[in-house]
């Protein structure tokens, strides 16, 4: 369909400027009808909620990440202060047992449980050497 153009001898007065409104508003219709228009209207329609779920999506996954790497750094430090708990050393051991009392506050209550764990284990260690270094017991020939 080719666009209407009045002729130059067309004189244009106000009834005249309505029909030639109304003629350029019919071939806008009918253009819109044609179904590559109709696809590109629906793609318009679309493309606003598709942004602003994009973005909540963004949001979610930022907020998760950031939930991930504050985990990754809790558990860093949880293995920092397990080390040092193991460690030769009565000041070592110490800067350890300070580091676990840390996640044994309200906040950090999933991680009692391996932190009393850590503190039992290491106490019964330390008693056992003490045991073992008290009474001598490989110097009578009954180790393993």
């Amino acid at each position: 369909m080719t666009r209407w153009v009045p002729d130059k001898n067309f004189p244009l007065t106000i009834p005249n400027y309505r029909y030639v409104k109304l003629k350029l508003e019919t071939e806008i219709l009918a253009r819109q009808l044609k179904p590559r228009y109709f696809l590109l209207e629906v793609a318009k329609a679309i493309a606003g909620p598709v942004a602003v779920l994009g973005l909540m999506w963004t949001i979610v996954v930022g907020i998760s990440q950031q939930g991930a790497l504050q985990q990754s750094k809790e558990d860093e430090r949880f293995d920092k202060a397990v080390t040092r708990l193991a460690g030769p050393s009565p000041t070592e051991r110490l800067t350890g047992l300070a580091g676990l009392q840390l996640f044994l506050e309200p906040e950090y209550k999933s991680r009692h449980r391996g932190t009393l764990s850590f503190l039992v284990n290491a106490l019964v260690r330390k008693v056992m050497l003490q045991f073992a270094a008290r009474y001598s017991i490989r110097s009578r020939g009954l180790h393993a």
